[in-house]
């Protein structure tokens, strides 16, 4: 949480969960919201512990303009779920052969989420590039409903651009954390200076 929190201050992100009547919500968390706590609460949910199951969704940009993550959500809503799949796969494997990135593949619940890590802070505009040029390889186009791009091209000039559920997190339309089916990055990327081995 901390490396995807691109330094941005402890109440910047999500606070995703459903409704007294079951819907999806995706709300901004309030001033005095903490991103440790809905971390926790996150991992709470995660583990089947939590009263209410919560997620935490982050923003791949700072005020800066920078991010150390990016990813791609290739949407499975309409049944087309080896299609979206079979993408996710393709960008995994693409995305592997650049450099100094750190990968994650998951089932979201109703698609697929690739999430690319840096050790450093990015300038957004090569996030967004990346995730773009990667879309036209595998040739995906980048729309609601197929594939959406977090940084986007957009989100240079927007404050603070469209937020993601973190990998792992429950998805609040099927109510089941999303599967983690292959990594290349933990091993990779800085410990927080208080993790435990």
């Amino acid at each position: 949480m901390e490396h995807m929190g691109n330094g941005n201050p402890i109440n910047h992100f999500l606070v995703i969960y459903r409704d007294d009547h079951g819907k999806p919500r995706y709300a901004k968390a309030r001033s005095c919201n903490r991103r440790e706590v809905a971390a926790s609460w996150t991992y709470d949910s995660i583990k089947g512990r939590a009263k209410q199951k919560t997620a935490i969704g982050l923003y791949p940009k700072n005020p800066a303009n920078t991010s150390t993550w990016g990813a791609l959500d290739f949407d499975a809503h309409s049944g087309n779920d080896e299609l979206a799949k079979d993408r996710s796969i393709k960008a995994f494997s693409l995305l592997l052969t650049y450099p100094n990135r750190y990968l994650l593949l998951s089932a979201s619940g109703r698609g697929y989420h690739v999430f690319v890590f840096a050790r450093e802070p990015r300038p957004v505009p090569e996030w967004a590039l990346l995730l773009k040029n990667t879309c036209e390889s595998i040739g995906v186009a980048i729309q609601d409903g197929v594939c959406e791009t977090f940084p986007n091209e957009h989100a240079e000039s927007q404050e603070v651009g469209r937020g993601i559920r973190v990998p792992g997190a429950v998805n609040p339309t099927t109510d089941e954390p999303e599967i983690i089916l292959a990594e290349v990055s933990s091993p990779h990327l800085p410990r927080p200076k208080n993790a435990v081995s």
